[in-house]
């Protein structure tokens, strides 16, 4: 870690964090990114929002850029532009797991994180690189019903993987879903995290 700086009720790591998920548009899950890195960046951490679909000029993405919090999108750097051509699409849909793992460890690489902070259904693109995340910290927010959001096998696989191999923190919004989480995965260590609500 990058260095350690002193708060008022005693130390705190100052950390390079991911804050990983699919888009900055409107929606719970995406304001919670917001203001988790703003916030942490307020702390005196270096935060970078890593998101798979096109920069959508959204509310969210106007906080982070005023605060000069880098926002670094999948399809933008890869792909440019969107496109209607059927043929495109499909063939950008074959591709789009190796592809975005493969950019996913190239942001990684070039940020060097401490901790990557996972939302919404990112986890199948970290499972393929999963080895590459030793030394990583893993944290796993879950915005939806467990039940229903994990009913998509390739990110319950996902999940179980990174838990197993990478010791995965799950983050429930409250004490049933952590209930929930711990019966599914068959751990016990679910945190419970109420999403954060700013009224200034």
């Amino acid at each position: 870690m990058s260095g350690i700086i002193r708060s008022e009720i005693g130390y705190s790591f100052e950390m390079r964090i991911i804050q990983l998920i699919s888009s900055l548009g409107s929606g719970g899950a995406e304001s919670v990114v917001r203001d988790y890195a703003t916030g942490l960046q307020n702390a005196g951490n270096d935060v970078c929002v890593v998101m798979q679909y096109w920069r959508q000029n959204s509310v969210s993405e106007a906080a982070l850029t005023e605060k000069n919090i880098p926002i670094r999108s999948f399809y933008d750097e890869v792909y440019g532009s969107n496109t209607k051509n059927p043929l495109i699409r499909v063939y950008r849909k074959s591709r789009r797991l190796k592809d975005t793992s493969d950019w996913l460890k190239k942001c990684i690489s070039e940020f060097k994180p401490d901790v990557i902070h996972v939302h919404l259904d990112m986890l199948k693109y970290l499972a393929p690189i999963e080895s590459f995340l030793a030394g990583i910290k893993l944290f796993y927010t879950c915005h939806s019903e467990s039940s229903f959001f994990f009913s998509d096998l390739s990110e319950k696989s996902a999940a179980r993987l990174l838990i197993q191999n990478r010791g995965m923190i799950l983050i429930a919004l409250h004490p049933a879903m952590a209930s929930e989480l711990n019966t599914l995965f068959g751990i016990g260590n679910t945190v419970v995290l109420n999403n954060p609500v700013d009224i200034a």
